[in-house]
């Protein structure tokens, strides 16, 4: 297994959900009508999550160890 194998699927998957985060992001500061900071609070705490996931997995250490 290479960095590069395992980095860039990961990579191109977690593009949609940084896309999703940025825009909810963007409502929350601009137009509080829309993303609510209740809503706001519990996207931003399932994408944080989401994204710290793949910095616990032991393939990915394995592979960035090297």
């Amino acid at each position: 297994v290479t960095f590069e194998s395992l980095m860039e699927p990961i990579e191109r998957l977690s593009a949609p959900l940084d896309t999703a985060w940025g825009t909810a992001r963007t409502l929350y500061v601009t137009d509080s009508s829309k993303m609510p900071p209740d809503v706001y609070k519990q996207i931003h705490f399932r994408a944080r999550k989401a994204r710290a996931l793949k910095f616990q997995s032991r393939p990915i250490y394995e592979a960035c160890k090297v």
